[in-house]
């Protein structure tokens, strides 16, 4: 039997940590990471305060702790139980683990013995729960997983060691087509690649490459299985020996975006490609693709006598699990704003249902932040995603139903999206009644300077949800960049909620111009609701990095409502032949405000 002590010695102290030989690497990583020089490892035994023992064969990841006066056992069948059990004693002692390269730590170490702690068995409510870390884009983890270097590697070491933390088992990112533009890097990759997927499947993780079937429907830099549009067997194996030394787990197939091939040429491709992974990539048990979102003229196809999104064809791909996706911060069960073209996300909600229901296998693909000129790269801080997230949740266990698969596409960490994905995370492994009570237990080791950095969060988030999503002000709070304007004007595609341009203002009817006040009025309200929550974290641990970055996710989101709003001000007036001058003095006044709340994070990181 193997067992782990973690012993409390207040006298000197330090926590510190006893591991047996066979579990040290994965130990001396974990505790290695809370950059706190309070918890030692050692090989050995000492004054045990808490014990891990594994003893309880049981679900993946479950675990038991057991409590004494002043002592802690965690009872586990298995390494990752262990962590999970570990993780809980730490957070209740006061570490957070918020950030994949910041925890907090607790002013005082903690006396084991009256923390209060979970009972009884604690059992992972969802299978597979993680992150697509979306790596076509140049976010954080693009440059710590996929660039090779021993300072990126110890960088996903430790996104992979947070992801334990925060009580997932899964993680994947999109594969890109450098390693076979590029072929002399593929060797340094491999390694790379290689090393971090041994290092998961030590903390007890599953790990996903993503591919791009069709190079014909890739608008992005993703690894293609098939560059024309024809399946050619000898290419296409080519390809997954470069993957095939890798020891993955999982392949996610994506079909691309906006674009497709002929339904019958789609689902014989499809098939015949899963079946080549097969034969290729032994140890790959799981081959997942996504139903996108487009709710596009020239994507509604007849297969088989019925009509239905191209994307669906994905659930027609022998020995594949379709996962559903949805973007933003919109969710199943409400407005989706017109993102993609969509008002709702029905039919994708009915699928999911459906498929739950009747047993079928299927994963839910959401997103924590959209990235492009949506929200995190804008930047705006957008609390909103966690209300988000916690509705589908909600709503899919008030009807009795439970999802085995959820992976959170994520694009990045900075502006606060960091707590999307450790809320979300933990909501996989043990959903709560409420969504705040996540937020309230987040902030809670920072005693009441946290209940008000709480309180300013969830007030945020549902004045966020009424503001962009109920009164669809979202277009408004978004970006617009050339790729945007390219795709809408040339291309006829539309991602992101549309809005007019200035110069289309300006051409409108008097009736639009008037519907247009209340939206000028609905933006000043939710930046000076804004301003009047985030005012309640002014002085609040200034220095404190978390509490510096709520700030500023506050003031850039303050400043960005205020700029669109005199923006479209200006436009309404000039539309009317009225005077500009005083909106864009306004204007120019609110982007200075955001420029200096960049200033500050780019400054802090």
């Amino acid at each position: 039997m193997w067992s782990f002590l973690f012993a409390c010695r207040p006298t000197d102290g330090e926590l510190r940590v006893v591991v047996p030989a066979e579990l040290r690497p994965v130990f001396d990583d974990y505790v290695r990471f809370l950059d706190d020089d309070r918890v030692i490892v050692d090989e050995g035994v000492s004054r045990a305060a808490i014990t891990l023992e594994l003893d309880r064969p049981g679900p993946a990841g479950s675990y038991v702790l057991d409590q004494g006066r002043s002592t802690v056992t965690v009872h586990a069948g298995d390494v990752l139980g262990l962590q999970y059990g570990l993780a809980e004693v730490l957070e209740a002692g006061g570490w957070g683990f918020y950030h994949p390269h910041r925890t907090h730590r607790p002013d005082v170490l903690p006396d084991v013995g009256e923390l209060s702690l979970s009972s009884g068995l604690v059992t992972p409510e969802t299978a597979r729960r993680g992150l697509h870390l979306h790596t076509l884009h140049p976010i954080e983890a693009y440059y710590d997983f996929w660039e090779p270097g021993a300072d990126s590697a110890e960088r996903a070491r430790r996104t992979l060691d947070w992801i334990v933390k925060s009580r997932g088992n899964y993680v994947q990112y999109p594969a890109l087509d450098d390693i076979v533009r590029l072929s002399l890097i593929a060797p340094d990759w491999q390694a790379h690649t290689k090393g971090l997927v041994d290092y998961a499947h030590a903390r007890g993780m599953t790990y996903g490459l993503g591919v791009q079937l069709f190079g014909s429907a890739n608008l992005q830099q993703a690894f293609d299985l098939v560059d024309t549009d024809e399946l050619d067997d000898d290419a296409v194996r080519e390809r997954l020996a470069l993957l095939a030394p890798l020891g993955l787990d999982t392949l996610s197939m994506s079909f691309g975006e906006f674009s497709g091939e002929e339904p019958d040429k789609f689902v014989e491709t499809g098939n015949h490609a899963v079946a080549l992974v097969r034969e290729e990539l032994p140890t790959v048990k799981d081959v997942v693709t996504t139903i996108h979102v487009g709710n596009y003229d020239d994507l509604r196809i007849e297969y088989q006598g019925e009509e239905l999104l191209y994307y669906f064809l994905a659930d027609e791909i022998e020995g594949a699990t379709p996962w559903i996706h949805t973007v933003m911060y919109y969710n199943l069960y409400e407005d989706a704003g017109g993102a993609y073209l969509h008002d709702e996300f029905t039919e994708h909600r009915e699928f999911l249902e459906e498929h739950l229901t009747t047993g079928e296998p299927v994963g839910y693909h959401p997103e924590s932040a959209y990235w492009v000129a949506f929200d995190n790269s804008v930047p705006t801080y957008l609390p909103v995603y966690l209300r988000s997230r916690f509705v589908d949740l909600d709503e899919l266990r008030s009807r009795g139903l439970s999802l085995q698969d959820h992976v959170t596409f994520s694009s990045g960490a900075e502006w606060g999206y960091w707590q999307n994905d450790h809320a979300i995370l933990r909501w996989n492994h043990t959903l709560p009644t409420r969504w705040e009570d996540t937020i309230t237990a987040t902030w809670a080791p920072f005693g009441a300077d946290g209940s008000v950095a709480a309180d300013a969060v969830i007030g945020l988030a549902d004045l966020q949800h009424e503001k962009l999503i109920v009164e669809r002000l979202a277009p408004w709070m978004a970006s617009r960049d050339a790729i945007i304007d390219f795709g809408d004007n040339t291309l006829g595609i539309l991602s992101q909620p549309d809005r007019p341009l200035p110069t289309e203002v300006v051409a409108l009817p008097p009736a639009a111009l008037t519907d247009l006040d209340g939206t000028v009025a609905g933006l000043l309200a939710l930046a000076d609701g804004t301003e009047a929550l985030g005012v309640t974290l002014d002085g609040v641990r200034d220095g404190d990095p978390f509490f510096d970055e709520l700030r500023d996710g506050f003031a850039v989101d303050v400043a960005r409502g205020r700029f669109a709003a005199h923006v479209l001000s200006a436009s309404l007036a000039a539309a009317r032949g009225q005077p500009l001058d005083q909106s864009l003095a306004a204007a120019d006044e609110a982007l200075a405000a955001g420029e200096e709340a960049v200033a500050r994070r780019r400054a802090a990181t």
